[in-house]
């Protein structure tokens, strides 16, 4: 657990230091919203979308 919680604040310091503080490259960057999380956050978007079926799979198998 602890290796994860690093790799995912690497990751996230890593795309803080990547992103530009120009006034053009905000206007085009905001453009795609949600749809920009996964290409931006990969490892969090994978890790969300396992833990929600999961979730979903073991909801299923209790309650049926």
């Amino acid at each position: 657990m602890h290796r994860a919680r690093v790799v995912v604040r690497s990751q996230l310091q890593a795309a803080r230091r990547n992103k530009s503080t120009t006034a053009e490259s905000k206007v085009v960057s905001s453009g795609g919203g949600i749809r920009d999380i996964p290409k931006d956050y990969p490892f969090l978007f994978q890790l969300g979308v396992a833990t929600a079926k999961t979730s979903a799979a073991d909801l299923v198998c209790q309650v049926g």
